[in-house]
């Protein structure tokens, strides 16, 4: 709980500081996205627990270890890809947010904090055979 507790604090002290040197206080847009996302997202990061806790916020490798384990595999973005991703950034005109490479995903950052990942991944050549006979499967069963 409290390593949860630390990580949402650092995650939200750099969310609002990236809100706050680009959209205005007073901004009715961003009052609205506050109140309407954020409220109720860090309430759920906080306050629930098992079945109720719907938000988490958990670190790359975490999920890397979760897709894997359920039989995907990673597929790192292209260069071209990723140049992409840096011109779409470039093109917001704000100094502080950063692209960077992990494992082939792009990550976005406010300074030097991570915010977000984009990550792509597809069904290992097992787990398509196997979604592949479970869709002939219920096609089957349709039929009947």
């Amino acid at each position: 709980m409290m390593e949860r507790l630390v990580e949402a604090l650092y995650y939200y002290v750099t969310l609002f500081d990236c809100w706050e040197s680009t959209v205005s206080r007073t901004s009715l847009e961003r009052l609205k996205v506050e109140k309407m996302l954020f409220d109720e997202e860090i309430k759920k990061i906080i306050a629930c627990e098992g079945a109720e806790r719907k938000e988490r916020h958990e670190k790359l490798d975490k999920w890397f270890m979760r897709l894997d384990s359920c039989g995907f595999g990673n597929v790192p973005l292209s260069y071209y890809g990723m140049l992409q991703a840096r011109r779409f950034l470039q093109g917001y005109g704000c100094e502080g947010y950063k692209m960077r490479e992990k494992n082939g995903c792009v990550v976005t950052c406010w300074q030097d904090r991570s915010l977000f990942s984009t990550t792509v991944w597809r069904a290992r050549k097992k787990l398509r055979l196997i979604c592949k006979q479970e869709g002939n499967i219920r096609k089957n069963k349709n039929m009947i």
